[in-house]
């Protein structure tokens, strides 16, 4: 398993890991995987942005990161943020 330096993105990892089908019930496709992890990957980031955690600084932490973090960051809150 891989470990991160960031520490968003080690509570993001941690958390999302709650919502993902243990290993005997990962029957599905990579692709359908994949996609339950960015969906999984985005309800922590949007629970960590109501939390109040910087969404400037998750921004850098994911794309800084890149993969699955900063595709479900983009997802959610496009590659520039704008209000």
């Amino acid at each position: 398993m891989k470990t991160f330096k960031n520490k968003i993105i080690v509570r993001i990892s941690e958390e999302r890991f709650d919502l993902l089908p243990l290993m005997e019930e990962r029957t599905m496709s990579q692709r359908a995987y994949t996609r339950i992890v960015i969906d999984a990957t985005k309800k922590v980031i949007k629970s960590m942005y109501r939390n109040n955690v910087d969404i400037y600084d998750m921004k850098k932490a994911t794309k800084e990161e890149g993969g699955n973090f900063y595709k479900a960051f983009v997802e959610l809150y496009g590659k520039n943020l704008k209000y």
